[in-house]
Formats: C-alpha cells, structure tokens, sequence
C-alpha cells in the first residue's frame, strides 16, 4: 500500500437567465456560480453542439441551461415533470437525462433547443428506483443507481435490474467491463448501524450478476464512502473516502487498483492536514498515465473547500489546487471535454445565505482558475509586479482594487486596520501573470482608514483607503 500527502417551488421562468460571472483568465479558465431563485443543484454536464455544453440542474423540477464556453447563458428551460440525476450527450447536440419521475424511472432526450424528443416512463420498472450515471455502449444506454436501468438508442425499454441487499445499496458510476459486461461502483450497509462499505458489482449485457466486492481502508468496520470506478489497461480504479474513526478525525481518500475480478492488487492512499476531513467524490484518466481527482477539504463548524489533484498510476500527486468559490464550496462531478479540458461541477454557498448555487469551473491539466471575485482585464504580461490605488477612494461601503502580475505564484490581499489588526482576507491563491481587479465590500467596517496590503513570496504592496459612511 503507498501512502500520499494532499497539500493540501416552480422556478420564475426570468430568473432562470441570471448567472454570476465569478472570474475570467487570458487562458479562457473560469469558475462561475448560476444564481436563479433558491435551492439549485447541479447533477451533470454534457456537451451540446457548436462547442456549446448543457448544464443538468436539479429543484423540484428538471432545470437545464445551455452555456457557450465562456460560460455564459444561452438559453434555460424546465421540465416540469422530471427531476433530473445524470445525463449524457445525444448525437445531434442534444442531451438524454434520467433519474425518478413520478416514482418510475424514465428516460428524457432533448434536442440542441431543449426541445424534448422523448420521454419515457419505463412502467415495467421498479418503483422508487433512482440513477446517478449513465454511460452509452454501441447500441444502448446504461444507467446505474438503484439497480441498473438498460434502454435503447431511441429509448425504448430493454431491462431493469434490482440487485438487492438486507438494507441500503447504491451505485455512483457504471462503465463497460474490459472483459465484457458492465461494473458499477458505489456503497453497501447491512444494516442501520452497519458500517457501509464500497461495493462494485460486475453484470452481464443482460443485467445478471456475474460477482461482487466490498471494500473499506483499514479496520473491517471503517466506512468507505462514495466509490467510483474508471478503467486502464485491463486495471480497474476504484476510490473512495475512509473516516477513520466516522465522523471524527480525517477521512483519508484511497484509490484501489483491482484486477479482473475486483481483487485488489495495490492500495493508494493519500493523506491530508489531521485538523481537516477529505472527502472524494470523482476522478477520470486524462491520459493512460494521469488521473484527475475531485475532492472536498472540510472542517467541523467551518468552510468547505473544493479541491483537485492530479496524480500518476502510481498515486504520485503531479499537482494539486484548490476552489475556493465561496465559504461552502462542494466539486462533485468531472466532465471531460478533451484532454486538455475539464470541467468540475457541483454547488458553491456561503454560510450566512444558505442557498445552493450551480457552480462550475474550467480548468485544464494545469487545474488553475483564476481565484474568485478576481476578474482578469488583461492579456498584456505587465514589466512589473504592482497594486494601483483604489477607486474610488474615499469609498462608501465598496470599491475596486487593480494589480498586475508579472511572474506565475502565490499572491494574497489582505485588509488590516490602523492598530494592524487583520480586517479580511481577499485571497490567497495562485495566479496567471496579467491584470486583475477585485471588489472590497465593507458593509459591515466602520468609517475610517484601513490598509490593504498584497503579498507574494518576494514582494509586499501596501496602500491607505480611507471608508466613509
């Protein structure tokens, strides 16, 4: 086993056209919250036509935007009937999603409009039954939850398998088996004080089961939570997260290399900061040798910061960052658009407001994104590294700061009272060499001077703002 460090109700049909363009960069890598009404959550990204993308949204209806690369709105439409969990590309630039509607499962295909083209409700099926992914084979679609759902490229029924257990069995991702047939990954729990466990189960074409595995990380009673599998070179890859002990300490997120049958031939495990829990939830090959990872860095009564890595075969982590878009910050999914294009998707929140917001970023096998509320002006590289003053100053309750960034680094803005009190944090992330500005909102300071102070490994700004309300 090798062991790795981490270092780290019905929607306004107008409200569904307003988003939060949270920051741009020269290399065309953003990260964007979408901000209609309410709870929203996202549940899966496909790709449309014209280097367009559908986003898969969930309240308590199926809620779809159609966003350029930039990530700008196109178009949004409901479905009122459906509540939408995974999804995938259709072959005309449209998108097929399913999940539970009206407690059957169903099918639903739109065109590159968002005009619906299908919408089966699969009768035959098993009540309740959910799907969380969805993969196509040459000649059908699979989906994997609840069961395992199997219906045809038009969308016709062709089976639905429960495969049950004394208590709870979920799976989180489906893929074609190397050897024929199809491997779902997710958790199983015997019982309501069980410990649940990662369990992958290998099906024929038919849908019947051929064997299945469980799994955990240390002590036979530790949990493993929210497998998934991906697949290279006649190896399966199947991580996960471990509390060890539940609930308390850090979870450590490990990636189980299985032969054919599900054996484990090795163990990576990567481990983090002791004060904070790691949660995984994704990971894809990008290359025959690179896996992207998506996980979350959480801490008890705290923020939730959404995080990435890179790693080879062999668990060496090549690069690692973190998305830090709001204090509540969750990354749940990978799309892969190329392999030099990814995508993470999931919800961004702050604390003090509470409701979820769809949240994307794109990034590329460098994982950078500019940092939030950080928007780039320019491409030009500046001559030197440098802060302009404010503007306006003095400000009442907001005002805007721009900087230049001649070398790629470590940056941070900070706020600091007279006294040299810390006031507030800006940012503490790496950036791209270019221009930048940010907004300062002091709702909450009193009148008076403050300083804002930015720092790299080598070089320290320091100018005076003065508040006044």
């Amino acid at each position: 086993m090798k062991t790795f460090s981490l270092k780290y109700p019905l929607l306004f049909v107008l409200a569904i056209f307003l988003f939060v363009n949270i920051s741009f960069s020269q290399t065309n890598n953003w990260q964007r919250a979408y901000r209609p009404n309410g709870d929203i959550y996202m549940k899966g990204m496909c790709q449309s036509n014209n280097g367009d993308f559908f986003l898969l949204l969930e309240s308590y209806t199926a809620l779809i935007y159609k966003i350029n690369s930039n990530g700008d709105s196109i178009f949004a439409t409901t479905i009122s009937t459906r509540i939408g969990h995974t999804c995938i590309s259709s072959d005309d630039g449209g998108m097929i999603f399913t999940g539970n509607g009206g407690n059957k499962p169903y099918s639903t295909r739109i065109n590159s409009q968002g005009l619906i083209y299908w919408d089966n409700t699969y009768y035959s099926g098993y009540n309740g039954a959910d799907y969380f992914d969805i993969i196509k084979t040459q000649n059908s679609y699979i989906s994997a939850g609840e069961g395992a759902l199997k219906f045809n490229l038009i969308g016709d029924f062709i089976w639905q398998k429960f495969y049950p257990t004394s208590y709870t069995k979920i799976y989180w991702s489906v893929i074609e088996a190397i050897d024929e047939g199809y491997i779902m990954a997710g958790e199983i729990c015997d019982g309501m004080h069980a410990p649940t466990y990662g369990v992958i189960t290998k099906i024929d074409t038919a849908g019947n089961l051929k064997w299945e595995k469980r799994y955990t990380l240390g002590d036979p009673n530790n949990n493993f939570l929210r497998m998934k599998a991906v697949k290279r070179n006649n190896t399966y890859y199947a991580g996960g997260h471990c509390p060890d002990p539940p609930l308390t300490g850090n979870a450590k997120i490990a990636i189980f290399k299985l032969d054919l049958n599900g054996n484990v031939r090795d163990t990576l495990r990567f481990n983090g900061d002791p004060d904070f829990n790691y949660f995984f939830w994704d990971m894809k090959f990008i290359s025959d040798n690179r896996i992207v990872v998506l996980y979350n860095r959480h801490k008890y009564y705290d923020s939730t910061i959404a995080a990435a890595m890179i790693i080879d075969t062999s668990g060496h982590v090549i690069r690692s960052r973190e998305y830090t878009g709001t204090d509540y910050t969750k990354l749940q999914k990978i799309y892969l658009h190329n392999s030099n294009t990814i995508f993470f998707t999931g919800i961004s929140d702050h604390y003090s407001i509470w409701f979820d917001n769809p949240f994307v970023v794109k990034t590329d096998t460098t994982l950078y994104a500019p940092p939030v509320s950080v928007r780039n002006i320019s491409q030009t590289v500046p001559d030197n590294f440098y802060m302009k003053q404010n503007y306006p100053n003095p400000f009442n309750s907001a005002t805007q700061i721009v900087f230049g960034i001649k070398k790629k680094g470590l940056y941070n803005l900070k706020i600091y009272d007279v006294t040299g009190k810390l006031i507030s944090e800006i940012f503490n992330q790496n950036f791209e060499p270019g221009e930048y500005k940010t907004d300062f909102h002091a709702d909450n300071l009193s009148s008076g001077v403050y300083f804002y102070k930015l720092e790299s490994n080598n070089s320290i700004i320091t100018k005076k703002f003065v508040l006044l309300k």
